[in-house]
């Protein structure tokens, strides 16, 4: 006899889909035909996002971009060339979020008065969708992780944009043969993050509390170069370039602030409920007792931007 299972039930269960199947195999049970839905491929650290409220605390407490970064990364992979094909210049973003870049790219767009373009935003989680199509309503947005971007066509990108996301797929071959399969030939990759400037000494301490976090669901922290290395060594990329020290951003939050940036934190938002409570309060101590924090009232949280480049070849 053979027992379908949904898709929804296995996700939901505790245990992987190997475990599963063998232990529903002990019993004469089997399962055929059977394969995972995309959001398997999407770490169980992103998916704390798809939590009740979370897209709500990263639309509001996400840093938005330096506009002088996104001009510059936009020149960079020819975003800002004058375009008169046929074809509109056609942009891919991935893990677009909440939407922040993409309306730091259409804010550049009307600056420059581009022309003949046209932005695909993708996303894996079905809350961040909502909020993208909130937020930025006229955008296209795809359900996918980089992993699967079967809904786009070979070749159909100019370039490929990564928006504080690659540290995600950068090290999935999978994702990295989908970047290349979709990009035009000569195409670009730009991929950009705002890092907490780790100068500042309580957002050092905090964020050297969450560095075991990412090490524990085997994913890069954004300023881990490990990342880069399957791209560099895929037979299709070259001319890497990268810029990691011009540009700066910061933000001011309040108390209330500070606790739900960090909240809204990939790992922190997807911890066990007694883990999250631990972490939360141990940030609101460090914010109490740290003597550049203690007596203030409003904190500017110092970001730094990373930025690298690459072609198809």
């Amino acid at each position: 006899m053979i027992y379908r299972l949904s898709k929804l039930s296995i996700l939901k269960s505790k245990l992987s889909t190997p475990i599963l199947t063998s232990n529903l195999n002990q019993f004469g049970l089997k399962l055929r035909n059977f394969h995972l839905s995309k959001m398997e491929s999407v770490s169980e650290a992103a998916r704390g996002w798809s939590n009740p409220g979370v897209s709500n605390i990263y639309e509001k407490t996400r840093p938005d971009y330096n506009l002088d970064s996104v001009e510059f990364l936009l020149e960079k992979v020819g975003a800002l060339k004058p375009h008169l094909g046929p074809e509109p210049f056609t942009i891919v973003e991935l893990g677009a979020g909440t939407g922040k870049f993409t309306r730091a790219v259409l804010k550049v767009f009307e600056k420059h008065a581009v022309k003949n373009f046209k932005i695909i935003a993708t996303e894996p989680l079905r809350e961040m969708c909502e909020k993208f199509k909130e937020m930025v309503p006229n955008v296209e947005i795809l359900q996918c992780p980089a992993s699967d971007l079967e809904g786009l066509p070979s070749n159909c990108a100019d370039t490929i944009l990564a928006a504080q996301c690659f540290h995600w797929f950068g090290m999935d071959p999978k994702a990295l043969d989908e970047i290349h399969r979709i990009l035009k030939p000569k195409g670009t990759l730009g991929i950009i993050w705002n890092l907490p400037d780790r100068s500042v000494s309580w957002i050092k301490t905090i964020e050297e509390w969450l560095d075991p976090k990412f090490e524990d669901i085997n994913i890069p922290r954004p300023d881990n170069q490990i990342m880069f290395v399957r791209l560099r060594n895929h037979d299709g990329f070259a001319n890497e370039a990268m810029d990691e020290t011009t540009y700066k951003y910061n933000m001011e939050l309040d108390f209330d602030g500070i606790i739900q940036r960090y909240e809204g934190n990939s790992v922190v938002s997807a911890a066990p409920d007694k883990e999250k409570e631990r972490l939360l309060l141990a940030i609101e101590e460090e914010m109490k007792t740290n003597s550049d924090t203690k007596d203030k009232q409003i904190y500017t949280y110092e970001f730094v931007i990373k930025m690298h480049w690459f072609q198809k070849i």
